[in-house]
């Protein structure tokens, strides 16, 4: 990722949606990246994935209706990762 300037959404795509089929599989994963960028890509109906965002409210989803293709960013320092956090 970091070695060909690519973001967490762009080489978890690549993986998940080229190489992996061109292997005779399916699958997800979950990338974090360096700056915080999360990406959840699958190939497959739907994958099962959580997440508590930045502002410290939890998500969950299964299909790609439900936000696949959307981009996350995890809390930095000194953020609560969730609403019961002090």
């Amino acid at each position: 990722m970091a070695m060909l300037g690519q973001s967490a959404a762009e080489a978890g795509r690549a993986v998940i949606q080229d190489e992996i089929p061109g292997l005779g599989g399916d699958g997800g994963a979950i990338v974090p990246g360096a700056d915080g960028e999360v990406a959840m890509p699958f190939g497959t109906r739907g994958m099962y994935r959580g997440w508590i965002g930045a502002d410290g409210v939890p998500h969950v989803t299964i299909s790609a209706a439900m936000g696949s293709r959307c981009r996350h960013r995890l809390p930095g320092p000194g953020v609560p990762h969730s609403p019961a956090s002090p």
